[in-house]
C-alpha cells in the first residue's frame, strides 16, 4: 500500500475529491485528482474490512463532493443503500464534480460502472 496508514489512504482520497470538485475544467481520462482518487480507493479495498470502514465513514465526515464519489462508488459495486444518499444530493442541486442525476439514472438502466477501478467484481449482494 503507497500509504502509511487506512487513515492516509482515506486523507488523500478526500483531498483528491475537494480537489477535482474546485477544477472547472472537464473531466479527463488521465485526470490526476481522478487518478489519485482510484489510487485511494484501491488502497482503501485492500485493507479489507477497516478499509471498508474507512470509506464509509467518509459519508458522514466528508464534504459533500467526497460524500457523493464515495456513494456512487458503492452504488455501482452493488451497495444499492447509496440510491437514497445520492438522490437526496441530487435534490439539493448545486455544482459538484459529476453529474449525480447521470449516475442514478445510469444505475437505473443498470449500466453504472464502478468509477474507479475495483479489484473484485461488482457482487448482487447475493
Amino acid at each position: 500500500m503507497p500509504f502509511a496508514t487506512v487513515q492516509d489512504a482515506a486523507r488523500r482520497f478526500s483531498e483528491a475529491a475537494l480537489a477535482k470538485a474546485a477544477d472547472p475544467s472537464p473531466p479527463r481520462a488521465g485526470d490526476a485528482n481522478h487518478r489519485a482518487m482510484s489510487e485511494a480507493w484501491l488502497a482503501l479495498e485492500a485493507q479489507g474490512e477497516p478499509g471498508a470502514s474507512a470509506a464509509r465513514e467518509l459519508l458522514t465526515l466528508g464534504a459533500r463532493p467526497v460524500r457523493c464519489w464515495v456513494a456512487a462508488q458503492l452504488l455501482a459495486l452493488g451497495d444499492a443503500t447509496m440510491a437514497p444518499l445520492l438522490e437526496a444530493e441530487a435534490a439539493a442541486g448545486g455544482a459538484l464534480p459529476f453529474s449525480v442525476a447521470m449516475v442514478l439514472a445510469q444505475w437505473k438502466k443498470g449500466r453504472l460502472r464502478p468509477p474507479f477501478r475495483a479489484s473484485a467484481p461488482p457482487t448482487d449482494g447475493g
